[in-house]
């Protein structure tokens, strides 16, 4: 099994400093929990780390970016509402437990909340019927969705992740990620870090903090994107798109990790791997890099080349 190439790591880094000391600098693997990583930049142009981007894993929750892209691109009308029937219940069972009810009209902005903060699969289901969609018609959308996009790896066979079958690369995911990112709707929502809803008529309060907790570290990274996912499958999960100092935007993908948090420590790790290659290679620039002579060094040395030259000039002329 391939455990991390030196090539990415080297490639990634050619934004950053000179190419030739680039090469100079000796990789490590990082201490990464996760089975699966991938590290580049936005446009997926630069990889800057990775490991096993293209091995076919599991996705679990990962897969309800395509379900809401697909639900947005529809037409989805956010102040719409849409009542939860016991068929979501049904298609649903197997995975997490809601804090919805059932025939409650929520309006699509709450539940697209619900989705992509909470993760919940019968928000999912819910929004597919609200643009014409049953479960079956929607995972179809997403599966099409994936080949116009050139995805060849990622299938999926329901609309929520909750199947073991629906798969993809990290590299893949990367592509889903990057198309969802600009989607404004679906970035604004995924960007929240805390969202509230208000069930009617019992003024019921639901709060869902975002599972992606990258978003409340603002101070080291803003997140422009990101969602989590889990199953017995796949593992702890998560793609996120960051806008890093100096690299700008870059996304991270980490899939098989062995904890709810130790998913986001591993990006943390990544980040700090970044950091250590650019720190390494501005060294060996800076040790390469010949000193200036400067005017004053100059001015030093020109009288006592003149004091010189006229002692070696004196006994010639006796």
């Amino acid at each position: 099994m391939k455990v991390i190439s030196i090539l990415p790591c080297i490639l990634g880094l050619l934004l950053f400093i000179n190419p030739a000391n680039a090469r100079r600098v000796k990789p490590r693997k990082p201490a990464v929990d996760g089975k699966i990583w991938y590290v580049a930049s936005a446009d997926g142009k630069r990889v800057l780390l990775e490991k096993d981007k293209d091995k076919t894993w599991s996705i679990a929750s990962l897969s309800k970016m395509m379900a809401l892209l697909v639900i947005v691109e529809q037409g989805l009308n956010l102040n719409d509402k849409t009542v939860l029937t016991d068929s979501d219940w049904a298609l649903a069972a197997g995975g997490s437990r809601t804090r919805l009810k059932r025939k409650i009209p929520y309006p699509n902005k709450d539940l697209i909340h619900a989705a992509l903060l909470g993760s919940d699969n019968r928000a999912v289901l819910a929004l597919g019927r609200a643009v014409g969609l049953n479960a079956q018609a929607l995972t179809a959308k997403m599966n099409s969705r994936a080949r116009v996009m050139g995805l060849k790896i990622t299938t999926f066979m329901d609309p929520t992740g909750i199947s073991h079958e629906n798969v993809s690369t990290a590299w893949e995911v990367s592509r889903i990620l990057k198309a969802v990112s600009e989607n404004k709707t679906i970035a604004d929502v995924m960007q929240t870090v805390t969202y509230t809803v208000v069930e009617k008529p019992s003024n019921r309060q639901i709060v869902y903090n975002n599972t992606n907790i990258l978003t409340r570290e603002s101070r080291r990274a803003k997140v422009l994107a990101g969602k989590t996912g889990f199953n017995s499958a796949a593992g702890y999960c998560v793609a996120t798109l960051l806008d890093l100092p100096v690299y700008g935007q870059v996304i991270f993908v980490v899939l098989g990790s062995s904890g709810m948090y130790q998913r986001f420590a591993d990006v943390r790790t990544l980040q700090a791997e970044l950091d250590r290659i650019r720190a390494a290679a501005a060294r060996v620039q800076q040790a390469m890099t010949p000193p200036k002579t400067t005017p004053e060094s100059r001015r030093r040395v020109e009288p006592v080349q003149m004091r010189s030259e006229k002692r070696s000039r004196t006994p010639a002329s006796k």
